[in-house]
């Protein structure tokens, strides 16, 4: 008989994976009971964690070893396997390094990549480091299981600590994972969970190739991101997704490119902003927007409401997401978002250009996030169309707002990137089922 009364802790790291708990619909579960510890909790949690173990030289040595193996970990993908996306990411973190930090770091990302044993080894060795005691780990008296929203792999620390002596006292662990792309581009796991949920078969392919897991320990079980839903378009509109302002530093100008466009070619345009991008890092690039707004007559979605956070409330989600349902076309830098819009049929256009000039880090790099597989990979159907300069996106949205454009694979696309329509009885009906075996 099972037994329905069970209680699983979900660790939240960042404000993505707090929205994710609610629209898997783990908020609203009562078998098991799903008990939820927010991002700004653990962010809390790490910090005092973080102050205790600088007044205790035992415990402030293992943390410092296991966070030297973590920063490896972030660079490894398996022998054999594509590394071009991790070792971007090598490329753009190690820029300022110094020689010698380089050629130690090379070396040791070769043997783990390189060696099965070695990578065997390194984790039991992070188990044993991690085996700490401390007020600020959360308890895991009368909870029957662990959920997370990575493996370890992702900037907490406490999240590892919690799911390895989770896994020492026997209890379940289990993973949903959060991004399309962390597969292939956040390394090897810190962890292995007992069981892994994921959206799709691609994810399927780059968890059983990048963190070695095997096909009997996951579930495709979709993502909450593809619903099927009524909705209609306004012709001719425009929705642009920004990129983070960190990770692209063009912003302004794909809008500049955008209103010159608009010359030419009539068209109604919305800007979304990127939820990170609202702070007082973004405020020159959003007062330029504003003024390019006032100037040339399109809207940029804000909520009604003047408070640092206000791009990550379920207002601003819900102003962006109608906008971008009604678009004749979706255009975006490299995002998630091209995804979806293929799957509630927007013809989508990626900008795959910049500016390059003086001034520009390496993360910024426009030709770092196209090499990058998950990138390579979605652009390789057809279905999306890629502008590589301000001549093709002009090309391109006159092709589909005249009904001329050539999309291809459309269906193939949908089937292997977004998975299964998202059920939440499925995952909550696994996850029971497997607290009790």
């Amino acid at each position: 008989m099972i037994n329905s009364s069970r209680r699983v802790l979900v660790i939240s790291e960042n404000i993505f994976s707090d929205r994710l708990f609610n629209s898997l619909g783990l908020k609203n579960s009562n078998a098991p009971e799903f008990i939820f510890l927010s991002s700004k909790e653990l962010a809390r949690l790490e910090e005092n964690f973080e102050q205790e173990v600088k007044s205790n030289f035992h415990l402030k040595s293992r943390l410092k070893i296991f966070k030297f193996f973590k920063s490896l970990f972030k660079y490894v993908a398996p022998s054999g396997k594509d590394l071009s996306s991790v070792s971007n990411t090598f490329q753009v973190e190690s820029y300022n390094w110094n020689f010698l930090k380089k050629y130690i770091f090379k070396y040791l990302i070769y043997l783990l990549s390189r060696y099965q044993y070695f990578r065997k080894f390194s984790r039991k060795l992070i188990i044993s480091l991690l085996n700490l005691e401390s007020r600020y780990i959360p308890e895991l008296d009368n909870i029957d299981g662990v959920f997370t929203f990575s493996v370890g792999n992702l900037k907490s620390n406490l999240v590892s600590i919690v799911a390895l002596r989770a896994l020492k006292k026997n209890l379940k662990v289990f993973s949903y994972i959060q991004s399309w792309d962390n597969p292939t581009t956040k390394g090897i796991p810190i962890f292995q969970p007992d069981f892994v949920y994921i959206w799709s078969d691609s994810m399927k392919e780059d968890v059983i190739n990048n963190y070695e897991f095997c096909s009997n320990k996951m579930l495709i079980v979709g993502s909450p991101l593809f619903k099927k839903i009524e909705f209609s378009k306004t012709q001719n509109t425009i929705m642009l997704a920004l990129k983070s302002s960190k990770a692209y530093k063009d912003n302004v100008r794909i809008v500049k490119d955008l209103i010159e466009i608009r010359d030419q070619i009539k068209f109604d345009l919305f800007i979304r902003i990127h939820p990170l991008n609202l702070g007082n890092n973004s405020f020159q690039e959003m007062q330029e927007l504003k003024n390019l707004a006032q100037k040339h007559n399109f809207q940029i979605l804000l909520p009604n409401e003047n408070k640092n956070d206000i791009l990550l409330t379920e207002e601003y989600d819900q102003i962006s997401r109608d906008t971008f349902l009604k678009s004749s076309i979706f255009i975006s830098i490299f995002s998630t978002m091209n995804i979806e819009s293929i799957y509630y049929d927007i013809p989508t256009i990626n900008i795959s250009y910049d500016y390059r000039e003086y001034g520009h880090s390496q993360r910024q790099d426009i030709r770092i996030d196209a090499n990058q597989i998950h990138n390579k990979r979605s652009l390789s159907f057809g279905s999306i169309m890629d502008a590589k300069n301000k001549k093709e996106l002009g090309k391109y949205i006159n092709q589909i707002l005249t009904n001329n454009s050539k999309i291809t694979n459309k269906s193939q696309f949908i089937s292997y990137h977004c998975g299964p329509n998202y059920e939440f009885h499925r995952i909550k009906n696994h996850i029971l089922n497997f607290l009790n075996l």
